[in-house]
């Protein structure tokens, strides 16, 4: 009996469950598994060739560099991860290996009558490389590829997350063995460059290898630095190198005693052959490798595509450069120099909060034992490939700044420790690098030695093939709250009075007059502060060297320097108001005396005068045209398009006035038109027009003029509204993406506005008028996008809400570009 109650306890227990999975579905059970951890999210827009960025779960983000190109343009532009993996193909009746995207094949197989390795091909450009030795040995490739793309994911912590993310392994090795008798053919696909390693493991009579570059579009030319280049066949521009060539042996010594020579063949193509001394190799640990790369880059600006720059310098061999090695070392006697070819390109907001490298290290002589490691700022400029031991030398503290010790670190020593595995050790570089984005000079860091019981400490430089190199990271925050740009900056008790510098050196409160002088670049420095330059001095607002804790002193201008007194805090008052202090007085406030008085540093005043209102430079631009006809007919604005407009906090309206009554005939000239579009990012004009132009007055501004812009581009240009006739004639979203307009509005678009508006027929001008101040009022005052206004307007006429609109103004408007603009 109890064990029949057993039974039906446990088909109660069965029941239940079965109940509960009915209910909570199995998606909803895994989606509760795969979320148990908070998950980092890339930012994909902020992507660059070197870095990803990620949003933390806190709000903040995480910006990564990696030591090489982890990024490559797919066809529109956008950057993709790079993905080195191949598979097996067939291609002309061979087997082969490609990559996804088809840019690169490998044969499976070598041989001497079939001798071809490997294709590149990209961006209308094919390298094809064959081997030309005699006695070619048939030989299979092995290939390796790389690991999966690691994409963050609520199954790991954030910790796992991260450390996984920092880390990207895009080699992928194709191996032919025993290609000659005693040599490997190595390829490693590191990022978008190709690794040519040949590897010798039994001693030679000679050590030479002739490689057949068969070219399309490019020419090679052998330079004076050993290195090889490799041409645009008609534009001359480089597009691919082959660095000079070194090799190492087993033991990690290096020696450039390798060179190439260069021989154009009658069809066309090129015999490269890598010679290698004999002597060297021959005293040398086996195997050798013979190190030739073939480096490309996505945007062809620099030929190499690595971030990192790094090397060692050694007082044994004081005039031997490192710059090639795998590893470099600290002990007594050596100091690595390691500095990021630019700083991590971060959002013009970012304020920085931390910043790190990680540096990967081995013992190559211990397994135990320790090295306290000190990191200083390096404070010369050097080079990875020439820098030395004499050279470091011939500066004040061997180029480093032992005063101002960045940070210190214990290597510690173990067996599990090596060149495949190593250990890992940060660093912390936040005030180093929030004073390289002010502007201080930056050129790395230097490693080098305290104390400790063992060494050298062998550090993995950017050579190495393997993932585990030096990583560049910072936290930082979107905080800024004025954003990077030219303003006008204005008075509050002073009302119409702007700031000033028309004296070389002093700063004062004038009538508002649009000059050159009144505009000021805002800068965001990413530490909290600002930088405020006049556009016309290019000089920076700064407190006297004197004064920086003094009331009542008179600001004045200077040239730029990172120092608290040229550096300033911005902080928001409410109603777009704004106080600004100097970093070196924060107590201390600008504040305005009187007109034609200069700015004075004073404590917070009564009356407004330390607040000010910072004014976007000409965001918007009206452009009522004067123009002619048989009639002597004028065209302008109606006035409430200003009034709704001016009415937007921080928003400054620049319109044109217009020629006194009796000038109509004053011509506007076609070179202000286009430093109007070119220097405001709201631009509105109500005059006569066509498909492929507007009028202003006796001819047109026409889509080929502004095509024909050298710039071919429209920096700050946002929304321009056409209020002219036949302005949107013809438009089809297929002419913007083949660049082939067909009207004014479309070539708008091209040259650099985000969105314009034309009509695709004849209009009245009091409907024009109105249409505007109608469109305007709702993109401003409700919020609405472009193209909901104008839905709007046109469901209001339709629903017999004409607002005195003669004919249905708004079922004739054509939008090209971005539809859903707000002008918020």
């Amino acid at each position: 009996m109890k064990k029949r109650i057993r039974n039906l306890k446990l088909i109660s227990f069965v029941m239940s469950l079965i109940l509960v999975l009915l209910v909570f579905p199995l998606s909803s059970i895994a989606y509760a598994l795969e979320n148990r951890y908070e998950t980092l999210n890339e930012v994909v827009e902020l992507r660059d060739e070197n870095t990803k960025h990620f949003e933390n779960p806190d709000g903040s983000y995480t910006a990564i560099m990696y030591n090489n190109a982890v990024h490559r343009k797919d066809s529109n532009g956008n950057w993709q991860d790079i993905d080195n993996t191949m598979s097996e193909t067939e291609i002309k009746n061979k087997q082969a290996y490609i990559t996804s995207d088809g840019r690169i094949t490998f044969a499976k197989k070598i041989k001497q009558d079939e001798n071809e390795i490997y294709t590149l091909s990209e961006n209308g450009y094919r390298i094809t490389v064959s081997f030309a030795n005699e006695n070619i040995k048939s030989s299979n490739a092995r290939l390796s590829n790389h690991a999966s793309k690691y994409t963050p994911s609520g199954r790991d912590d954030l910790d796992t997350q991260f450390k996984k993310v920092k880390q990207i392994d895009n080699n992928t090795t194709l191996l032919y063995k025993n290609t000659l008798k005693g040599i490997d053919l190595e390829y490693v696909l590191s990022s978008n460059n190709v690794k040519e390693n040949i590897i010798v493991k039994r001693l030679q009579d000679e050590y030479s290898y002739t490689f057949i570059y068969s070219l399309e579009n490019l020419v090679a030319t052998l330079n004076e630095d050993g290195s090889v280049s490799l041409f645009d066949s008609e534009s001359g521009e480089e597009r691919y190198s082959i660095p000079v060539p070194y090799m190492y042996d087993a033991n990690g010594n290096l020696s450039y005693d390798v060179e190439y020579s260069l021989e154009s063949l009658e069809n066309g193509d090129y015999a490269l052959t890598v010679s290698a001394s004999s002597d060297w190799i021959n005293s040398a640990k086996l195997p050798v490798v013979i190190d030739p790369p073939l480096d490309c880059n996505e945007e062809f600006d620099i030929i190499s595509s690595a971030a990192v720059y790094d090397t060692h310098i050694d007082s044994k061999n004081p005039n031997v450069n490192y710059g090639n090695y795998r590893s470099m070392y600290v002990s007594s006697s050596q100091i690595v120099y390691m500095r990021p070819v630019s700083l991590i390109n971060i959002p013009d907001d970012a304020t920085v909060k931390s910043a790190y490298i990680d540096v990967y290290y081995y013992f190559p002589n211990s397994t135990s034992g320790s090295a306290m490691i000190g990191m200083y700022p390096v404070t010369v400029g050097w080079n990875e490939q020439t820098w030395t031991w004499n050279l470091a030398a011939s500066n004040s503290q061997m180029g480093m700044d032992f005063s101002a010790p960045v940070d210190g670190r214990s290597f510690n020593a173990s067996s599990s420790y090596t060149e495949a595995s190593p250990g890992k050790v940060s660093f912390s570089v936040t005030e180093l690098y929030k004073d390289a984005y002010a502007g201080k000079p930056f050129y790395g860091v230097a490693l080098r030695y305290e104390y400790g019981t063992s060494t050298p400490v062998a550090i993995l430089s950017g050579e190495t093939s393997l993932s585990t190199y030096s990583t560049y990271y910072l936290r930082y925050d979107r905080d800024a709250i004025i954003k990077n740009g030219e303003y006008f900056i204005e008075n509050v008790a002073f009302d119409g009075y702007f700031l000033n510098a028309d004296n070389i050196n002093t700063v004062n409160i004038l009538s508002y007059d649009q000059s050159e002088y009144e505009k000021w670049i805002i800068e965001y420095l990413h530490n909290g502060y600002y930088k405020i330059t006049n556009v016309m001095q290019n000089k920076s607002l700064s407190v006297p060297n004197a004064n920086v804790n003094t009331a009542n002193s008179s600001f004045v201008l200077e040239s730029y320097e990172p120092v608290a007194r040229k550096q300033w805090k911005i902080v928001d008052v409410g109603d777009g108001m704004c106080n600004f202090s100097p970093r070196s007085n924060e107590s201390m406030f600008v504040a305005a005396a009187g007109v034609g008085v200069t700015v004075k540093q004073k404590a917070s005043q009564a009356g407004y005068t330390d607040e000010w209102k910072i004014c976007e430079y000409e965001r918007v631009r009206l452009l009522p045209i004067y123009d002619w006809n048989d009639h002597g007919y004028r065209i302008g604005f109606a006035s409430g398009v200003t009034s709704i407009l001016t009415s937007e906090k921080n928003n400054k309206i620049s319109t044109v006035s217009c020629p006194d009554e009796d000038e109509w005939q004053v011509d506007y000239q076609k070179q202000q038109i286009i430093d109007y579009l070119d220097n405001c990012e709201v631009f509105i004009t109500h005059t006569h027009g066509c498909q492929t132009g507007f009028s202003i007055r006796r001819n047109n501004m026409t889509a080929l003029e502004i095509d024909d812009i050298s710039s071919k581009y429209f920096s700050n240009l946002g929304f321009v509204l056409l209020i002219s006739c036949d302005t949107g004639i013809g438009y089809d979203p297929s002419h913007i993406t083949n660049r082939t307009p067909v009207n004014i509005i479309e070539q708008l678009v091209i040259s650099g506005a985000d969105v314009a508006v034309g009509f695709d027929s004849a209009i009245y001008l009091d409907d024009g008028n109105e249409f505007a101040v109608d469109l305007i009022d709702k993109m401003v005052n409700d919020g609405m996008s472009l193209q909901d206004a104008i839905n709007a307007i046109n469901n209001e006429y339709l629903n017999g809400n004409s607002k005195g609109y003669i004919e249905n103004i708004a079922a004739k408007a054509v939008i090209a570009g971005n539809a859903n603009y707000c002008l918020r």
